[in-house]
């Protein structure tokens, strides 16, 4: 078997001089001589694959706060290029340079210590980018055009914050052409659109303001409106004040002037109010302090009406840009230091009175000069007193209405709207009302109606229909609706969603109302209020840069007083709807539009979560799916019709949770299955089998079916779109596969992921089907929680699994070519059964089988099946009820019955009994069961004990050996070879030999007690004990040996395996190529190993091929919680006949007896015909004649004389006696 150096090779590709691809070296596992029939692995893992390549390695790690590198070839070969100690955030890529950035100092053995790194995806080489500035990089963007690298986040360089260039030409950083944010700035998502750099987050501005101080020039052809916040009117508001001085009129102050002042008595605290007749939603008061040096108000709080409830507030000064915080206790500043403070809402409520109540004044002098408050609502009512603005509004325009019939205002407190009773058609056809809504820009626009509920005024018996006619725009067709009045509460309808016509002499948009034809009189007819929301517009305006921002850096390359560089365009605007609390968290171009995500309030023009912007569009677009609550935290690319949205959200359909389609031709959402039930943080493409999943992470428990099966995907989850699946239910559940990505990105055919991937051939719960190439094939069941510990023993060899409630498969037979039997210590689930610690599988229709419940008690565990004649004998430490026999380390199972045996052996007991060893004596009915024992029912048998099985009782062979047999073998009929921690006749011992002719027990001198330890398991090379492999434990440091017995000494041969290993089980096999001949294992065999063995410069692998110099891996595993996995076991149907003599080919057993059998028989037909034959030729020639066939009558009449008979008998006696060869 040639030795295969563990390296990874990076070549240049001939044919392309100036690229380079990562390759990897194959490895072929050996191939055998299947004389064994099948084959099979036990042991304690999840996932298994075979060994096929240099460089595949176990990979255990799934940590969530760790990240690695790693790369995957077509043949889903993963490389692992290094591990980084933090989190992998955003990467970018320029050719086969990807640029990774994260909250990670290292890389493998490179350090990196700002978090920044270029990682060869040609070379697999990492080179970390130093930076002069701290903070947090977020986010990459990769301009290739000019090779540059931009970095956002929450950081500051060179006196701007957010955004920093990075060119790997120069390794040089810089600002970028627009010079960067204003203070405070957080830029989380940066990309290319519409051949401009979209820069997505939470800032407010430009670091150079004069950027964006703009008169009549604008730069784009591309423009839209801001959703300007609306002065409150107080026209209709009740404005009173306490602790007013006489005279002085609180309502002086609502239109702020030079001239405007409200004084409170001298030394006396005080408040001003103001009530208005309806709701809406502040969003900021500006207060302007008395005009007067050295008085005022110095500390207020504000409270809402009717919630009573104090306000937070925000608000600035020059002496500092970031917010101060205030509640209880505001402080306001004197006039002289700023005219007017603005206070922002922290969460606006719907409220219909402000109350500040003042706490403190300067000097004993109190009062205020103007107050002014900020909406972002849109509202015209149908009773025009309310549409009415106060004279200082700056503005002549405001909604209107008109109203046709003889309305008055309901006695219903609380309540903005008006009604008529009609009682006749003259006076139901004369009935209308016209709303003008406030529109003075033309734009896209939401246009609601408010209707009031019926149980209010108690008309709900005599409310009827409307219809409803939308003038938007002047050359389109007016829409027209019928609505019902006979709700019993408020509700609130979308009239349209479109485009309006800003108002001309020959053109206003209006919304008419008027009642059904053909109506039930009489009826009661009412009209509230219709809210407009302004979603984008174009407008020539100061420009504020908001959350969102459009750099064109043509733009900057040449400035002079008559240009600015900051276009006011439909990017620049939508962000300006933001509010400034909301948060752009990621960006996306698909089919000429870019998608805006993020977590928005939802109560500004542009809704909640998520927008698009078109190319060439004067308008954004809200998105969101009905009832959207949450927030946006990215999204994938899918197909050229969809993409995927992923977050922390939910809507009004239940199955969109946390993660959705995006369906671009419709501008609808789809779920993905049923959801996932917590926020959602990255999605990621990993490819498997040829095959594509999206993977989802995050902080989440379970994902959802479309049947809303729950299924368990902790953190973690994978979406298979060709079967429209979860991974767990697809065809891909075959495979193994537990990953968390961070990030991907694809180079030359090579997929690249930050993250963890733990990926295996095959997805099999402590079980595997081999086939005669030794590949692997799942099992048709999975473990599930144990729900008890297994029983303790003195077997120490096979890791520490016996003590633990973890499920492991111990040992293996085969019934039959097709039907592979396991034992151990686990709970498996198969269709809608659960099987404890024995299963039975047919490979080729799937079912499995199980030992009764009941019977076997749930603590038990087996350690040993034999199979023969279609009985199963299974040992273990097992006990249970079976059959009306109380069963004890030992039971029968009838295979062909498909049930217990009728006879059981007598129980097996002793200090932590336990059986490790069974098997037929050969040629015999003796059961030979070895282990750790005591007695045998009532028999005293230490160790090992026979079970006849013709007379159904134990016998005991002659004492004298104790201690834990762990593994045993016959030579020929007669002499048993047996293993472990022994003592026999008072000598401990390792090895010992009984022979049934002479029962008598013999050792090997040296051989017997010379190892390091204890053997757990170990293999004869011939039918002696001349070459024998055997593993243990040491006993003076507690690590695995493995030993040659080469006739003389043991000899180790585990110099590369490291401390901490454990080997389970040693079985030599037979090779159809071969190797190069050594002292230790002729050229056609090898050694397997199996447990979980951690070699040099490699790793750990659960089983290992040893050609008698060199060591290969053959299987590697991992177990659910992330670790490496065990095999146990290696079966077969033949399993306790493959051993060779050394340098000789034997037929098999069977064969070799029925030869015997046909020369022993041929043998003796053709001595007995020459025997006849010689008979025959010597009478010829001594004159033999044949005697008559009958004597005749008279000479059968005639007397003999006695005389005459004697007379014969005498001379009979004087001959000479003659010897017959082979006779005595």
């Amino acid at each position: 078997m040639p030795r295969r150096r563990l390296k990874l090779r990076c070549l240049l590709l001939a044919a392309c001089p100036g690229l380079a691809q990562l390759q990897v070296e194959q490895v072929q596992p050996p191939a055998i001589v299947n004389n064994i029939g099948r084959m099979g692995l036990a042991g304690q893992y999840s996932g298994i694959s075979q060994y096929t390549y240099v460089g595949q390695q176990a990979q255990t790690d799934t940590t969530p706060y760790f990240d690695s590198i790693i790369s995957q070839l077509d043949s889903d070969e993963f490389i692992h290029h290094g591990k980084t100690d933090g989190r992998v955030t955003d990467r970018c890529q320029i050719n086969e340079m990807v640029y990774l950035t994260g909250n990670f100092t290292k890389v493998g053995s490179t350090s990196t210590p700002g978090g920044l790194l270029a990682f060869n995806a040609s070379s697999g080489e990492f080179s970390p980018i130093a930076r002069n500035f701290n903070g947090e990089i977020s986010t990459l963007y990769c301009d290739t055009s000019n090779n540059t690298i931009y970095a956002g986040g929450n950081f500051t360089f060179q006196n701007a914050s957010g955004v920093a260039v990075f060119t790997p030409g120069d390794n040089s950083w810089s600002l970028p052409g627009f010079g960067g944010f204003a203070t405070g700035a957080h830029v989380n998502s940066i990309t290319y659109f519409n051949e401009n750099i979209i820069f997505g987050g939470q800032f407010n501005g430009l670091s150079n303001e004069s950027y964006t101080k703009l008169d009549t020039t604008t730069n784009s052809t591309t423009n839209v409106t801001t959703q300007d916040p609306q002065r409150v009117s107080f026209h209709a508001a009740d404005v009173f004040g306490g602790g007013s001085l006489e005279g002085s009129d609180p309502r002086n102050i609502v239109c702020p002037s030079d001239t405007s002042i409200w004084r409170m008595h001298q030394g006396s605290v005080g408040s001003w109010n103001a009530l208005w007749p309806y709701s809406f939603n502040p969003t900021r008061i500006r207060i302007y302090n008395l005009r007067e040096a050295g008085a005022g108000v110095s500390t207020f709080r504000l409270l809402s009406f009717p919630s009573n409830g104090i306000m937070n507030l925000t608000f600035t000064n020059s002496s500092r840009p970031e917010p101060y915080y205030c509640d209880a206790w505001c402080s306001l500043p004197m006039s002289s230091d700023q005219e007017y403070v603005d206070f922002e809402f922290v969460n606006p409520i719907a409220t219909r009175g402000l109350h500040i109540d003042v706490l403190d004044t300067y000097n004993a002098n109190g009062g205020l000069s103007g107050v002014e408050i900020f909406h972002d609502d849109a509202f015209t009512y149908a009773n025009d007193t309310l549409n009415q603005v106060d004279s200082c509004s700056g503005t002549s325009a405001s909604g209107s209405s008109q109203l046709v019939g003889d309305f008055q205002n309901p006695d219903v407190s609380g309540t903005t709207y008006l009604s008529v009773d009609v009682q006749n058609a003259a006076q139901s056809e004369a009935i209308s009302v016209k709303l003008n809504p406030n529109i003075t820009r033309a734009g896209n626009y939401s246009v609601t109606l408010y209707t009031p509920g019926c149980v209010q005024d108690g008309t709900c018996d005599r409310r009827g229909g409307v219809n409803v006619v939308v003038y938007a725009r002047e050359q389109d067709e007016p829409k027209t609706l019928t609505l019902s009045q006979t709700n019993n509460y408020d509700k609130y309808e979308v009239l349209h969603r479109g485009l309006f016509d800003k108002p001309s002499d020959s053109f206003t948009p209006s919304v008419t109302i008027k009642p059904i034809t053909n109506p039930e009189f009489p009826f009661r007819f009412v009209a509230d209020r219709l809210e407009t929301v302004l979603h984008s517009v174009a407008v020539k305006d100061s420009l504020t840069i908001r959350n969102l921002f459009e750099f064109d850096s043509a733009n900057f390359t040449s400035l002079d007083k008559d240009s600015l560089p900051v276009g006011n365009t439909t990017i620049n605007y939508a962000g300006a709807l933001l509010n400034s609390s909301d948060s752009v968290n990621a960006l996306f171009v698909e089919d000429n539009n870019i998608f805006v995500g993020g977590n928005f309030s939802g109560n500004g023009p542009l809704g909640a979560g998520m927008f698009k912007i078109g190319k060439d569009k004067p308008a954004a677009e809200t998105l969101n799916d009905t009832g959207f609550s949450g927030q946006i935290n990215g999204f994938q690319s899918f197909s050229q019709d969809r993409f995927i949205v992923f977050g922390n959200f939910s809507t009004d359909n239940k199955s969109i949770r946390n993660v959705a389609f995006y369906n671009i031709a419709n501008d609808s959402w789809s779920p993905i299955q049923g959801g996932i039930d917590g926020e959602v943080t990255n999605a990621n493409v990993l490819k498997i089998a040829n095959q594509s999943l999206v993977g989802f992470s995050g902080n989440f428990t379970n994902v959802y079916t479309n049947s809303s099966l729950a299924l368990t995907s902790k953190n973690s989850a994978f979406y298979f779109p060709d079967e429209r699946s979860w991974f767990q239910e697809s065809s891909l559940n075959q495979y193994y596969l537990k990953a968390r990505l961070s990030q991907w990105t694809s180079y030359n055919n090579t997929m690249m992921y930050a993250g963890s991937v733990v990926w295996y051939d095959s997805a099999s719960s402590g079980a595997s089907f081999l086939k005669d190439d030794l590949s692997l094939s799942s099992t048709p069941y999975t473990f599930v929680p144990n729900p008890v510990m297994g029983n303790s023993t003195r077997l120490t060899s096979r890791n520490t699994i016996l003590q633990s409630s973890e499920n492991s498969v111990n040992a293996g037979a085969f019934a039959n070519s097709t039907t592979m039997i396991l034992a151990g210590h686990f709970s498996a689930k198969s269709q809608n059964s659960t099987f404890h610690n024995l299963l039975m599988v047919d490979s080729d229709s799937g079912q499995v089988t199980g030992l009764p419940n009941g019977t076997i008690d749930l603590t038990s565990t087996f350690q040993e099946l034999f199979v023969q004649d279609n009985m199963l004998y299974a040992g273990g430490s097992i006990t249970g009820q079976v059959a009306n026999h109380q069963v004890s380390g030992l039971v029968f199972y009838d295979l062909k019955q498909g049930g217990y045996s009728s006879t059981q052996p007598p129980g097996l007991t002793g200090d932590q009994a336990v059986v490790t060893s069974v098997e037929v004596r050969p040629n015999t009915n003796d059961l030979v069961v070895a282990g750790s024992f005591e007695q045998a029912g009532g028999l005293a048998c230490t160790s090992f004990c026979i079970f006849d099985l013709s007379s159904n009782r134990w016998k005991s062979p002659t004492p004298g050996l104790t201690g834990l047999v762990s593994s045993m073998a016959f030579i020929g009929n007669d002499v048993l070879i047996l293993a472990g921690d022994l003592t026999l006749n008072s000598t401990n011992v390792f090895l010992a030999q009984y022979d049934f002719g002479t029962m008598q027990y013999t050792t090997f001198e040296g051989q017997s007690s010379t190892l390091p330890g204890p053997i757990n398991s170990f293999v004869l090379n011939g039918n002696g004990v001349d070459s024998v492999f055997a593993s243990g434990l040491d006993s003076s440091t507690g690590n695995a040996y493995v030993s040659h017995w080469n006739g003389t000494a043991w000899n180790s041969i585990d110099s590369v395996m490291k401390s901490g290993s454990v080997i389970t089980k040693l079985v030599l096999l037979e090779l159809a190529t071969h190797h190069t001949e050594n002292s230790v294992l002729a050229e056609n065999q090898v050694l397997l190993m199996s447990g979980n063995i951690e070699l040099d410069n490699f790793g750990n692998a659960s089983g290992v091929f040893f050609d008698g110099t060199s060591y290969q891996a053959a299987y590697l595993t991992t177990t659910d919680d992330g670790q490496s996995g065990v095999i146990n076991s290696f079966f077969s149907q033949q399993s306790k006949s493959f051993s060779l003599i050394p340098g000789q080919n034997h037929m098999r057993r069977g064969v070799v007896v029925v030869i015997s059998m046909a020369i022993a028989f041929g043998l003796i037909f053709m001595l007995v015909g020459l025997g006849l034959l010689v008979a025959f030729i010597r009478r010829r020639r001594e004159g033999y004649t044949a005697a008559p066939n009958r004597v005749s009558e008279t000479e059968m009449a005639e007397t003999i004389p006695p005389e005459t008979l004697f007379e014969e008998l005498n001379s009979t006696s004087r001959q000479p006696r003659r010897r017959v060869s082979g006779m005595l």
